[in-house]
This record gives structure tokens, C-alpha cells and sequence, in this order.
């Protein structure tokens, strides 16, 4: 499992939250190239806790910049990970992007750090019965 936050320059709760929820396994990433080297099954983009190089966070940007800047993002992690690969999207706000994302992958939201476990442990187990499909 990889937890992505663009840019960062700590680890964030969410981070410590699913390593001590138990996942095998749990890598960090500031950068696309060290994502694009070894993706995981399951890939959690944290929107929630990103801010921009001027500092400000995503909640704090207008909903055009929000959804231009998630759009940004979840287009290009779906371009270097394998279609098998679930992306779950952490932001608290609704970000409508994800209602248009192809339904050819697997991408799903989650708004606060219950779900964002909760719905990581369900990617979890889609991403082993896709790897089963695709095995079989």
C-alpha cells in the first residue's frame, strides 16, 4: 500500500493511522517518480492534508482551483499505475472529478480518517480479488 501527499514535508496522522491499522507494507510518498517505481495495490491521494508550493491548503482554494488541481493529481497517478491498482481519493470537501473518472479503474472517495480506513481495507480486498481474476 502507498500513501501519496504531493510535496509534503512530514508524515501525516491519516499516514500513522493506516500503519497502525495493520496494512503490510505501508510506504510514504512526497514524489510521483518514487510512486511510479514500485505502486502498491491500493494507492491513497491525500487531498486533505495537501498544500501548494504558496501555501495554501486544498480546502482553501476556490472549487475551480479544487477541482482543477485534484483533477491534476488523480489524472496523473492513474497514468502511471496499473489499472488493477485502487486509488482512494482522501479529501473532505466533494470533489466532482471523481463522478467522471473512467469506470474502467477503480477510484473511490473517503472524507474523514474512519472511512479513509474503512474504505482502504475494502480496496484492499478488491485489489486481492483482482489480482485473483487476473491469475486465473
Amino acid at each position: 500500500m502507498d500513501y501519496y501527499l504531493q510535496d509534503a514535508s512530514t508524515e501525516p496522522t491519516e499516514f500513522k493511522l493506516l500503519q497502525a491499522r495493520g496494512f503490510q507494507n505501508v510506504r510514504f510518498h512526497i514524489e510521483e517518480a518514487s510512486l511510479r517505481r514500485s505502486p502498491g495495490d491500493v494507492v491513497v491521494l491525500d487531498l486533505e492534508n495537501w498544500v501548494n508550493r504558496s501555501g495554501e491548503a486544498f480546502s482553501q482554494l476556490s472549487e475551480d482551483m479544487r477541482e482543477q488541481q485534484a483533477k491534476q493529481q488523480i489524472d496523473a497517478l492513474l497514468n502511471i499505475l496499473p489499472t488493477s491498482t485502487v486509488l482512494v481519493v482522501y479529501v473532505r470537501l466533494t470533489v466532482k472529478y471523481l463522478f467522471k473518472v473512467s469506470k474502467d479503474r477503480y477510484v473511490l472517495p473517503a472524507n474523514n480518517p474512519v472511512t479513509l480506513i474503512g474504505n482502504t481495507a475494502d480496496a484492499a480486498y478488491v485489489a486481492t480479488g483482482e489480482r485473483s481474476t487476473e491469475n486465473s
